[in-house]
């Protein structure tokens, strides 16, 4: 009984002594995973990468609804939409970056010539945010944008310098996107009835886009 005791206690002795000689290396191999971690984080969020093209953004930032920065450095109009060319600012190292346009889409609007003008007299130049939404093939990235803290797509329609566009139906089951299309639809009927007190004339479009959403 004695000896069985005795050769634990060695056993034990043996352990610790090895574990206190290899102290140091242990901390090595803990603050190496940490190191390790870290480094997929930032290489997840991709702090250093500046997207000038739609392919450049990776799907889980679309998925996770990523909001980015940037400039607004100029315009480009197509038939069917007006883009934002937005120099894109990477979360680190910014300034050491090259210049590039990513082309940004501002979701859920039509924009008339007045909002293009008012885009280009108060948004450009100036730094915006964007919040992933979808790849709009190679053309654009479609996003909610935010100057200021503002939506501007909220403001334009308020304006009456942009039209609710059609349910997108790729956001049909997101809550999130039905309420805030809901938001636009309701600025869009007060932009009308502030038109028509003026004498203005209007088409009633509203009832067909809610009935589209599905709502």
């Amino acid at each position: 009984m004695g000896s069985g005791m005795e050769d634990r206690k060695n056993w034990f002795d043996s352990m610790a002594s090895i574990l206190e000689q290899n102290t140091v290396g242990v901390k090595l191999g803990i603050y190496g995973l940490g190191l390790a971690g870290c480094w997929y984080a930032i290489r997840s969020v991709r702090p250093f990468t500046k997207f000038r093209t739609p392919r450049d953004v990776p799907k889980s930032f679309y998925e996770s609804r990523i909001r980015l920065s940037g400039q607004v450095v100029g315009m480009r109009f197509l038939p069917d939409s007006t883009l934002l060319l937005v120099d894109h600012r990477p979360v680190l190292l910014a300034k050491l970056r090259e210049r590039g346009a990513l082309p940004v889409s501002i979701e859920g609007v039509n924009i008339t010539s007045n909002g293009v003008c008012w885009l280009q007299t108060i948004v450009k130049d100036d730094e915006i945010d964007f919040q992933l939404l979808e790849p709009k093939g190679e053309t654009a990235v479609s996003c909610l944008v935010y100057h200021k803290n503002h939506d501007v797509a909220k403001r334009l329609v308020d304006l009456g310098f942009a039209s609710v566009a059609p349910f997108n139906h790729s956001f049909e089951n997101d809550p999130n996107y039905s309420q805030y299309y809901k938001e636009l639809l309701k600025l869009e009927s007060k932009a009308e009835r502030k038109k028509v007190a003026c004498g203005g004339t209007t088409k009633h479009t509203t009832l067909s886009r809610v009935q589209s959403s599905g709502n």
